[in-house]
């Protein structure tokens, strides 16, 4: 008997443990090949959101709360901006070569974009490296024309012929790679996350917790 009333005040303590202590963890979804998701909610009240649904790719990151029973997500107000591919450095290096080096969004290299360089009418291609970086012969080119898939392509004119080394930033294009959530209201039942965008198709909308 002893026993029973230490388990029952075990369940008692679980049970009166906060809502926002117990879900914090990590939840997977995985419906078939072309859809599969996970949400990490972090201690501190930040989520990270990230998966594929068909052939696209999504992600976003941002803060969380509860209210009553229902799972409150808000993306980062930064990722609501439009952004734009964009020249970030450009200089002359010591090098026999003109350097092209692509960046992601994030500022990490982005190895395999295409990097186009016009001169007097004649086009040379290149796919940035590991480093994201594209190396070619000392030219006076025209325009440089970086692209890559998911990302928004970019054009830029060279009217300075003495530099020899230009960065770049390519920018996510708005339909593709992120997912944006505002007052997104998830349910919490039974130690699972119900996502509303599929409400009409149970089997797709349950996260269910692994840690």
């Amino acid at each position: 008997m002893k026993k029973i009333y230490i388990l029952f005040g075990l369940l008692m303590l679980v049970s009166c443990k906060p809502l926002e202590s117990r879900i914090v963890g990590r939840y997977w979804h995985y419906a078939d090949f072309e859809f599969h998701t996970k949400i990490t909610l972090h201690p501190d009240h930040r989520f990270v959101f990230e998966g594929q649904e068909g052939l696209q790719f999504l992600k976003t990151q941002g803060s969380w709360e509860v209210k009553g029973h229902q799972l409150i997500l808000n993306s980062d107000p930064e990722l609501f901006l439009s952004r734009e591919s964009t020249v970030v450095e450009q200089g002359i290096s010591a090098t026999k070569t003109f350097s092209v080096r692509v960046l992601d969004q994030d500022a990490a290299a982005l190895p395999g974009a295409s990097i186009q360089m016009t001169h007097q009418g004649q086009i040379t291609g290149r796919a940035g490296d590991t480093s994201g970086e594209g190396l070619f012969p000392l030219a006076d080119y025209d325009s440089l024309q970086v692209s890559f898939i998911g990302y928004k392509e970019l054009t830029v004119k060279l009217p300075d012929k003495t530099i020899n080394s230009i960065t770049v930033q390519l920018a996510l294009d708005d339909l593709q790679g992120s997912v944006k959530f505002k007052n997104e209201k998830w349910q919490v039942k039974s130690g699972s996350l119900f996502d509303p965008r599929f409400k009409s198709r149970k089997w797709k909308n349950r996260y269910k917790k692994v840690d």
